[in-house]
């Protein structure tokens, strides 16, 4: 007799619900739940331009971060889900002006201090969900705006280019076995920054193929989109 017991240590109640119903289905031989039914937007209401709809990005965007600045732990939360929604891929398509106002300067300041907080600052699985939403938004923003734009902002600023930033991605990756969500965050915003030639520079001379070798072996056993982003990072790598 086999017993499967679903546990939430941390994270969404809801998304838990939702995730353990697929679990404990599948491992009573069910077949897996019909997907919902979307409802979508009638054809016949008028649509928005693309101007409004880029007013409304920025306007959510100035919302979320003035909550990214509140000194409350849940608002920080909030904010930090809002601009991972923002910044999604194909989220919508002014999902470029989302993108360029994280990798703004005072957005950019924000975000990497969060990450260089210390853990004994914070409950531990605060601070891990944290650290986890801020790769993902900086690296959904590295991916959707332009190699041309991308450039030109870490030209003109040293957050994403400064060594101890690397540093960290570089850490995430190291541990990639304790987190792997991280890691996977960590590789794509590398992928990004390998554009700029500092970035390159200061990779190559860190010696990451080891590290980055490692977090792929991680993938392969536990994490199939690391293991994919992984080894388009070490492909590049290699052309370099």
């Amino acid at each position: 007799m086999v017993v499967v017991e679903v546990q939430r240590m941390a994270g969404c109640s809801f998304g838990f619900r939702e995730a353990s119903r697929a679990v404990l289905r599948s491992a009573k031989g069910m077949q897996p739940m019909a997907p919902k039914k979307r409802f979508t937007i009638p054809s016949a209401l008028p649509q928005r331009s693309l101007e409004v709809r880029q007013t409304c990005v920025r306007d959510d965007f100035e919302i979320a971060y003035n909550m990214l600045k509140s000194d409350r732990s849940d608002s920080l939360v909030l904010a930090l889900e809002s601009l991972e929604q923002m910044t999604k891929p194909c989220a919508c398509e002014a999902v470029d002006v989302a993108a360029k106002s994280v990798l703004s300067p005072d957005c950019l300041k924000q975000l990497v201090a969060l990450l260089e907080i210390d853990g004994d600052d914070m409950e531990s699985h605060w601070a891990s969900s944290v650290r986890r939403k801020v790769l993902a938004v900086l690296a959904n923003a590295c991916a959707a705006v332009s190699s041309e734009d991308l450039a030109d902002i870490l030209s003109s600023g040293e957050h994403l280019t400064a060594r101890s930033f690397l540093a960290l991605l570089v850490t995430s990756l190291t541990d990639a076995a304790k987190r792997p969500h991280d890691a996977y965050h960590a590789v794509r915003c590398l992928q990004s920054l390998l554009i700029c030639k500092e970035v390159e520079t200061a990779i190559l001379e860190m010696s990451l193929v080891d590290v980055i070798e490692s977090a792929h072996d991680v993938g392969c056993s536990s994490h199939d989109a690391l293991q994919q982003e992984s080894h388009k990072l070490m492909a590049q790598l290699q052309k370099l």
